[in-house]
């Protein structure tokens, strides 16, 4: 990442960005079935987000057939109705600070400016991974590393309770930001 976040890498592809993340301390990991709500919950936003991504990639046989036109209008009034409630959440500070974060499939690096948690402390850290939906992954993780830093801590945790089926989901969202990146850089040499 930038200069702000300066820790040790964790292993695998990485996904940074700047986006809302929020720390909710919590004095145990959740139970099973709120472990199962989460996950479901997860899951359900990232296969939306991913959606959202696969569907822009498609390309139409016949851009000219009236159902593709009306998709395509649809598709267009729906992305727009999901910005103006992310920007109505972000303006009622329903949504947490923005804040400059890398993710790995098996835990989240941020910088903290605030009062950072201690290791080993328990929590669900929240993340809105797509700007165009209003609802974050909610993921159960204990605190592994703070690091004090300048004028900012940088804290890392390991996430605890995912189901495989949402370590995979999150794992194809890394690579796809993975990618993008290696395009762009591609693009501009």
């Amino acid at each position: 990442m930038s200069d702000t976040i300066r820790m040790m890498a964790l292993s695998g592809l990485a996904y940074e960005d700047f986006a809302p993340l929020g720390w909710r301390a919590l004095s145990a990991l959740p139970d099973k079935e709120e472990l199962l709500r989460l996950n479901a919950e997860n899951a359900q936003v990232l296969q939306a987000d991913s959606s959202l991504e696969e569907h822009r990639r498609v390309e139409p046989r016949d851009e000219s057939e009236p159902l593709f036109q009306e998709l395509q209008r649809l598709e267009f009034k729906l992305d727009v109705v999901l910005r103006v409630m992310s920007n109505l959440l972000e303006r009622q500070d329903a949504m947490p600070e923005r804040r400059k974060f890398r993710i790995y499939a098996q835990g989240l690096e941020w910088a903290e400016t605030a009062q950072a948690p201690k290791p080993g402390a328990l929590g669900v850290v929240s993340l809105y991974v797509n700007r165009s939906l209003p609802f974050p992954i909610q993921l159960p993780a204990e605190v592994s590393v703070v690091t004090p830093g300048t004028g900012e801590t940088n804290v890392r945790i390991a996430f605890r309770g995912l189901s495989s089926h949402v370590g995979d989901l999150l794992e194809k969202l890394i690579f796809r930001h993975h990618r993008r990146l290696v395009a762009e850089a591609r693009q501009h040499r």
